[in-house]
């Protein structure tokens, strides 16, 4: 099925999802992922404010906020800058109802002696990587302008969420990692 067919195919899924087996499986990826960022080290982390059916990773900003440096994406136009978030009270709900930081947050400045690492939201991913977001690209973008910047990626994705193989475009940038609750 072509990229299009997937991303409704996948919404439905998701969306059929019950709310307590999406909470069950966002608290055991959020706990992968503190594992995986202490394990490695990070000190810089993008992350995103969830949407109702998407991974709810807020558990690590509630439980790193005060040792790593967090930031969460804001859109402005076609394109996405991340910004530094040192409280839920930093972020405003903006258009499609996604929390996004406010004005007054400092955007990130990378320094090439530093790691990233930059959690992917998705509505689906494949083994290789490979992911189905909303169709406005942003993430895509946003990786391709930081090439240099020593980002590291982690997708997140429901169980239900996590194919065999999604169809990509040349455009399409793949994550490193991918954590579910099972795998």
């Amino acid at each position: 099925m072509d990229k299009k067919e997937a991303r409704k195919y996948y919404k439905n899924i998701r969306a059929e999802i019950p709310f307590s087996e999406r909470k069950k499986q966002s608290e055991g990826i959020t706990k992968k992922l503190l594992s995986l960022i202490e394990k490695e080290g990070y000190k810089n982390i993008l992350l995103y404010a969830p949407l109702a059916e998407e991974v709810d990773i807020m558990g690590v900003f509630g439980e790193l906020s005060n040792t790593v440096n967090i930031y969460f994406p804001r859109v402005n136009g076609q394109e996405m800058e991340f910004f530094s978030v040192k409280s839920e009270e930093d972020l405003l709900i903006q258009s499609f109802n996604v929390r996004e930081p406010k004005e007054y947050c400092e955007e990130i400045a990378y320094s090439l002696d530093e790691r990233y690492l930059c959690v992917v939201p998705g509505i689906a991913f494949d083994k290789k990587g490979g992911r189905i977001g909303y169709g406005k690209g942003f993430y895509d973008k946003y990786l391709s302008a930081h090439e240099k910047d020593n980002i590291d990626t982690v997708g997140v994705c429901f169980d239900e969420c996590f194919a065999e193989k999604i169809e990509t475009d040349s455009n399409d940038k793949y994550v490193k990692m991918i954590l579910t609750y099972s795998k």
